[in-house]
């Protein structure tokens, strides 16, 4: 009856969240902030007796849990025997916890059921993957892998953006509930295929049509931050296959270390083998930090520092 969610992967935690949920189908949820004081969760949760409705109770970040005084433990222990004792669901939602403080251990005293959620590592294409064509089916609008892989191509994985976008293109394309590539790009005024060709061009080492591609989307009013951002995330997903590609690092090997198929390795290492920037990713990825650098210290905009990078890439790469 007790649940804890960790990390920062919001539509992950939704998703959780809703599960938990539908599990107490005719029970309400009460949902707490941060900043509700341990006293208000008690109280809260102690309100319900013989004569009371049944509530269960949905506490964000809780403050409090991560400093629980020996002077209130015996208290939130009530607090935990009667939700227990009344069969309140509790679930829990916080970015991070101490497992060696009083209050999880006492939580995993009471048997705890727990869930971790963080945010998709640059290499963890097939979970995003995963989750775009699990939450399309949970909205009935089954999506291709195609489109898939184009959305990470335009956002990485940045699940809250690829959310929004799918979102945008189920209402876009209604009566229709298939969502192809060719409905993302409708949906999206082109921006989205303009980061598939980007990502493309990237992958192909063709510095004209990288420079074009962003262009490109200047033109279609992206943000800078954004596009500057997605070159970024392509440049680290090449980054391992490039320095395993300089060490001779067998496929299988690197395979086994990022966590992938050998066979989808072994694809990506051919395609890389061509890429005539392969040898300058690691200069690259140095320059687009120091530029980064410039635009976090307010001395260079996003605008400028993507010009500035296109005549970098163009004329001293």
């Amino acid at each position: 009856m007790f649940y804890l969610i960790t990390g920062e992967n919001t539509p992950l935690i939704e998703d959780e969240k809703s599960k938990i949920c539908s599990k107490f189908q005719g029970i309400p949820f009460n949902k707490l902030t941060e900043n509700t004081s341990l006293e208000d969760f008690i109280l809260n949760t102690e309100a319900c007796d013989m004569f009371s409705p049944q509530k269960g109770q949905i506490i964000i970040n809780p403050k409090w849990l991560k400093k629980i005084s020996k002077e209130t433990i015996g208290s939130f222990e009530r607090c935990l025997l009667t939700a227990s004792n009344f069969k309140l669901p509790l679930l829990f939602i916080i970015k991070k916890i101490d497992k060696r403080s009083i209050g999880y251990k006492l939580l995993k005293k009471y048997k705890v059921i727990e869930k971790d959620c963080p945010e998709f590592k640059e290499w963890e294409n097939q979970k995003v993957i995963d989750w775009i064509i699990y939450y399309c089916q949970k909205e009935n609008s089954p999506i291709d892998i195609k489109a898939a892989q184009m959305l990470i191509d335009a956002y990485g994985s940045n699940l809250g953006i690829i959310k929004q976008e799918i979102d945008k293109c189920m209402v876009t394309i209604l009566p229709k509930k298939n969502i192809t590539s060719n409905d993302l790009i409708h949906a999206s005024s082109n921006s989205v295929g303009e980061y598939a060709l980007l990502s493309t061009a990237i992958k192909k080492g063709n510095i004209n049509k990288i420079i074009f591609h962003m262009d490109q989307l200047m033109n279609h009013k992206e943000d800078p931050h954004k596009i500057f951002n997605q070159f970024l995330f392509q440049i680290n997903q090449l980054l391992p296959l490039a320095l395993a590609h300089q060490q001779r690092i067998h496929p299988e090997k690197l395979a086994k270390q990022l966590g992938k198929h050998p066979f989808f390795i072994k694809k990506q290492m051919e395609s890389l083998i061509k890429n005539p920037l392969k040898n300058k990713l690691t200069q690259i990825l140095k320059t687009l930090s120091e530029i980064d650098r410039l635009i976090k210290s307010g001395k260079l905009t996003a605008k400028l520092a993507l010009i500035r990078f296109a005549n970098q890439l163009k004329y001293q790469l």
